[in-house]
């Protein structure tokens, strides 16, 4: 967005109303505030959505329309069709909890979803996927056609943000000591909505298994809107015993990814994780499962290990080889480094999206 504003552009954030919206108008862009059910596809509720969408774009009147995720996708390529909106991009963020459960319900929903998102992912001009996996899973669905797919590996990181040169060796001691963490032990962080497909669950019983050999800190809180969401009494419970350390959310992760050896992110499925990415960029070595998105981001043996979803043995083992091993992390955390600022770097990133929004309107305006 802040390119967008740089490039000359007006710039319009359609969101529900949180904790970031007051930051948009201090970058210049303007929000708007749109509720959005994310329990259920009521098909009700969702057309209200569309028509209350509708609304606001034929009153912005923008030249292009980028919506994220699933439900948005669907919605604004529905609204933005009905509006008029010259260009309509949709990026898909990751399949989520609709295609990491399996139970008869959920397939049920997934069956009715898919129809919908076919139907209003015609009126889309591209549809950028993250990770092959998910773009091939699309095509062979015909959930949209291969001249709209188009491939941007994630949103980009800040390699000068998150950069490992920011922090002296006294500077991470004394971040250590604030957080009570003796300074020889080994710290092993994962950071993510505290969701069941996120592998949290795992990664609590890593912590479990490797108590005594390494410190584990759990970032982020439960997301009340998602059905596979944990509570913070299951949370706790490790807590009080003494095998985490569970801050909650935190709005600066900088400092912690500072005081961390290794990074875990036990997923079920990603898009491309951010997470891991910014934990690469810090030079830290990553353990991460053998799934869309995460493969896309860590090379296995290079920059750190990959091991099957759900596998708490082979999680146990990865995280061991690296907490006994100080030279392997300094030299995966190095290569992940490079290999962030080779093709995640947000510079690379946003001029990916920039040419395509240049494209789209060239295209419209011939």
């Amino acid at each position: 967005m802040g390119a967008l504003r740089e490039w000359g552009a007006q710039v319009w954030a359609i969101s529900p109303p949180g904790a970031y919206s007051p930051r948009f108008p201090e970058h210049g862009i303007e929000f708007v505030p749109l509720s959005l059910d994310r329990k259920t596809f009521h098909p009700l509720r969702a057309w209200a959505t569309v028509h209350r969408l509708r609304s606001i774009l034929r009153a912005l009147r923008p030249d292009v329309l980028h919506t994220f995720t699933l439900r948005p996708n669907v919605y604004g390529a529905l609204a933005g069709w009905l509006a008029g909106v010259p260009a309509i991009v949709s990026t898909v963020t990751g399949l989520g909890t609709l295609y990491t459960r399996h139970d008869v319900r959920t397939r049920v929903l997934r069956w009715g979803v898919e129809q919908v998102t076919r139907l209003a992912l015609r009126a889309a001009d591209a549809v950028i996927f993250q990770n092959p996996e998910d773009q091939h899973y699309y095509l062979s669905r015909k959930l949209c056609r291969p001249e709209q797919a188009r491939r941007i590996a994630g949103t980009g990181i800040d390699v000068r943000a998150f950069s490992p040169d920011r922090f002296s060796p006294d500077e991470r001691r004394r971040l250590r000591r604030e957080r009570g963490l003796p300074p020889e032990t080994v710290v092993v962080t994962m950071i993510a909505r505290l969701i069941a497909p996120k592998g949290v669950r795992e990664f609590l019983q890593a912590a479990e298994r490797l108590n005594g050999k390494a410190r584990f800190v759990l970032i982020g809180e439960p997301d009340p809107g998602n059905l596979d969401s944990l509570t913070w009494e299951e949370i706790q419970a490790y807590v009080r015993r003494g095998l985490i350390l569970a801050p909650g959310w935190q709005s600066e992760v900088i400092p912690w990814l500072a005081i961390t050896d290794v990074f875990v992110l036990p997923s079920y499925r990603e898009g491309t994780p951010v997470t891991v990415l910014e934990a690469m960029a810090m030079g830290l070595p990553v353990v991460a499962t053998d799934v869309p998105g995460c493969r896309e981001a860590v090379v296995a043996g290079e920059t750190g290990f990959l091991v099957p979803p759900r596998d708490v043995d082979e999680l146990v083992r990865a995280i061991q080889k690296l907490v006994e091993d100080p030279a392997l992390r300094r030299r995966m955390g190095q290569a992940g480094r490079a290999r962030a600022v080779q093709r995640f770097a947000i510079e690379r990133i946003t001029a990916q999206y920039l040419d395509l929004y240049a494209e789209l309107l060239r295209r419209h305006a011939g």
